[in-house]
């Protein structure tokens, strides 16, 4: 009977090897980074060799896949935890990352170079005013912001306001900043409309939607004219969806799911007009055959995965012409100012509170000189 349990021991130990040798089916893959084969040469630098091949083995050791998701399923089930996101009430899921390690981030970058960012920020926007074009900017706080009693206990609330709350209060009173406060449009939300998926960190279509049409609301105010009559939103629904802060928690038995509530598009393109999607720079382009006095005035919009919420609903057809360009945490202010369309009279900046690319941007003064001095070579029409 020892003798058995020693061999079986032995066996199981040996499974991983096996695997790995005869590529044996293993659980789905997880999502993340793995260091790749060891580029030092072991009779230069052994010692390098060595320790990058170490490294190696941790990222593709036998069934390393089963055993990250069985543990947390373990950890899941049995304690309500994972090693990347917070459990929260009623199972909402929040980013580890976003609330211990980027929030703090930022909220230090704030603390150190907000009046360099707010003064860049109005530096570019009244460089924009010069030449016609008005700056809008607007920033989508994280769910956690507007459901804090949904955090789990173990989460540390730190004391007072929220740094990027008093920023946003100095980012609307600067001249020539249309601010475009989506916070205040969520909190007026009714309270049985679900601001954010359980397993994902992204708004709603529902939540984007609605802020869609108040955007469209403000510019048609800004431009004198009547805003569109809206029907109600028609809802869709997808059962069976996962999001993915759920994808960040792979469990053995599959990733949690929910049914979501989305929104099926409502707004016809004019007749004739363009519209491309997936281009290397601007990753979405809509425009009209000709200028259509009806429609409002062109858009360009620099924004993060937030902002095709906003066009859930199909509000781009609603303008002149309307183009996007991806927001990232590598994006320089300058990048855009590269591509800007000659004929947008909106410029749009749509970010996550905790986006990198716009807070490098602007506590680099050299880099929103560049953009200026970029803008102010582009050619525009009237």
């Amino acid at each position: 009977m020892k003798r058995g349990f020693i061999i079986l021991f032995f066996l199981i130990c040996l499974l991983p090897c096996v695997q790995m040798l005869m590529d044996l089916p293993d659980a789905p893959a997880v999502a993340e980074h793995l260091s790749p084969l060891p580029d030092a040469e072991f009779a230069d630098t052994p010692f390098v060799w060595l320790k990058q091949s170490n490294i190696w083995f941790q990222d593709h050791f036998g069934y390393r896949s089963f055993f990250i998701r069985l543990k947390e399923q373990i950890d899941y089930d049995l304690f309500h935890t994972s090693s990347r996101v917070y459990v929260g009430k009623d199972g909402q899921l929040f980013y580890r990352s976003v609330v211990d390690i980027e929030q703090p981030e930022i909220q230090e970058a704030l603390r150190l170079h907000e009046d360099q960012i707010l003064r860049n920020v109005g530096r570019l926007a009244d460089a924009l005013a010069k030449r016609g074009v008005t700056l809008i900017v607007t920033f989508n706080l994280m769910s956690n912001r507007f459901i804090p009693e949904k955090l789990p206990g173990s989460v540390p609330h730190p004391l007072g306001e929220p740094r990027i709350h008093h920023f946003l209060q100095r980012l609307r009173q600067i001249q020539n900043v249309d601010y475009f406060d989506t916070t205040a449009i969520l909190q007026d939300m009714p309270k049985d409309q679900s601001l954010f998926p359980k397993t994902d960190f992204h708004w709603t279509d529902f939540a984007a939607a609605t802020a869609g049409r108040e955007l469209i609301r403000v510019l048609a105010e800004k431009e004198n004219r009547a805003p569109p009559q809206w029907q109600p939103l028609q809802k869709a629904v997808t059962p069976n969806y996962s999001g993915g802060i759920a994808d960040a928690m792979p469990l053995l038995l599959g990733n949690l799911r929910e049914e979501k509530i989305g929104i099926l598009p409502d707004i016809p393109a004019p007749d004739g007009a363009s519209e491309t999607r997936d281009d290397d720079t601007i990753n979405y382009v809509f425009h009209t055959k000709t200028y259509n006095p009806t429609l409002l005035k062109p858009m360009f919009l620099l924004g993060d995965s937030f902002s095709f919420g906003l066009l859930s609903e199909g509000i781009a057809h609603l303008f002149n012409g309307f183009y996007i360009m991806r927001l990232g945490p590598n994006t320089l202010i300058n990048q855009a100012m590269v591509v800007f369309p000659p004929d947008a009279k909106y410029f749009m900046i749509q970010a996550i509170e905790v986006q990198k690319g716009f807070f490098n941007s602007f506590t680099n003064d050299d880099e929103v000189t560049r953009a200026i001095e970029t803008f102010n070579q582009r050619p525009l029409t009237r």
